[in-house]
């Protein structure tokens, strides 16, 4: 007597992968995100990278074993608001489905510009409108041969850029009696 047995191998594909990361970054910085999901026969996984929501996988990483995080990483050269998804393939090339979308805002870098402040003629150092972006640092204060002066600093790789307001000398204060009063007059 023989005995004859039909072995089926069966395959399943990985599990959706759950991927997650920053929501906010900048232009020209890495990004570093972090996808992970299991096959269940515990097939090694490659993970594809949809960087664009295009439904298509734009990057593929190296397998790795089931079950173990990759970490996909990306850099943007434009501003905006991205969504991407990740997508697991057995080493048997089953797919799973798409991971839940992950969003992420660029930003560019932002510039210092100066504020109403600038150029204005004033005796006490400014203290408003002395940035329309950026961050002003402290203000120097001017004298009669020199201006208050400050910057306004940019941030995200933006440009810093310096700023001033001309030094106005006080109105002289003139003591004098008009009919016997005494005071301090203006002129």
């Amino acid at each position: 007597r023989s005995l004859c047995a039909k072995i089926v191998v069966v395959n399943t594909p990985p599990g959706a992968p759950t991927l997650s990361g920053p929501v906010t970054g900048t232009t020209g910085a890495i990004q570093t995100f972090a996808v992970r999901a299991s096959d269940p026969e515990g097939h090694q996984i490659q993970y594809g990278i949809d960087w664009d929501n295009d439904s298509v996988a734009d990057e593929w990483m190296p397998a790795l074993p089931s079950g173990t995080t990759g970490n996909p990483t990306h850099v943007w050269a434009t501003p905006g608001s991205v969504t991407l998804r990740a997508v697991a393939m057995d080493s048997g090339g089953l797919v799973s489905p798409w991971s839940n979308p992950w969003t992420i805002t660029i930003s560019g870098p932002i510039s210092g510009i100066c504020g109403a402040a600038q150029g204005w003629p004033t005796t006490p150092p400014p203290t408003i409108g002395l940035c329309t972006s950026g961050n002003p640092t402290a203000v120097t204060p001017g004298n009669a041969s020199s201006p208050h002066s400050w910057s306004c600093l940019g941030s995200s790789g933006g440009a810093d850029v310096a700023c001033s307001a001309p030094y106005q000398e006080p109105l002289p204060i003139v003591d004098f009696k008009i009919n016997g009063s005494d005071g301090p007059v203006t002129i």
